[in-house]
């Protein structure tokens, strides 16, 4: 198993400005159309075994068409916005910012790679992917026990089986 297993969907890249990146959050410009809400898990690549793992705490839109002054004279004037979608433009775009929470390391042992789970000691890297961790890395970073034998079980989901 390597890295390139263990990233999800990309849904962006790290930034650098005045916060970011730093030891305790990244932020990341979005691609158009990916959106995450507060408290999602992501990860952004350290290098080709090491990934940090953060959560969503803020975000923001950037978008110079609708600042105070634009929107009041396009209302003053009755008319309505003409301007292209986030996929097309080259102003409009989404930031979000991630609280550093976890390292994941990819570590060999008996020829079989595994994913640890560790505190943090780096920085992300500006410019690096930004992606949606697996469900096995979620699981690591929250604590949860693979082995169902010795998990808590907290409920059971209501799910239709339609194979039977």
């Amino acid at each position: 198993m390597g890295l390139s297993e263990i990233m999800g969907r990309e849904i962006g890249s790290v930034i650098a400005d005045e916060v970011s990146p730093s030891f305790d959050t990244f932020r990341f410009k979005a691609l158009a159309n990916e959106y995450v809400y507060p408290g999602t898990l992501v990860a952004t690549k350290i290098d080709e075994r090491t990934f940090l793992i953060g959560r969503i705490s803020g975000s923001l839109e950037v978008n110079p068409h609708e600042s105070p002054t634009r929107a009041k004279v396009r209302e003053a004037m009755e008319i309505e916005a003409d301007y292209p979608e986030e996929k097309l433009s080259t102003t409009i775009y989404r930031i979000y910012e991630a609280d550093i929470i976890e390292e994941g390391i990819i570590v060999t042992e008996n020829e079989k790679d595994d994913v640890r789970i560790s505190e943090p000691s780096d920085m992300a890297k500006a410019g690096a992917p930004v992606f949606i961790p697996g469900e096995e890395v979620i699981a690591k970073a929250m604590g949860f026990e693979s082995d169902q034998e010795k998990a808590l079980c907290l409920g059971r989901t209501r799910i239709k089986n339609n194979s039977t």
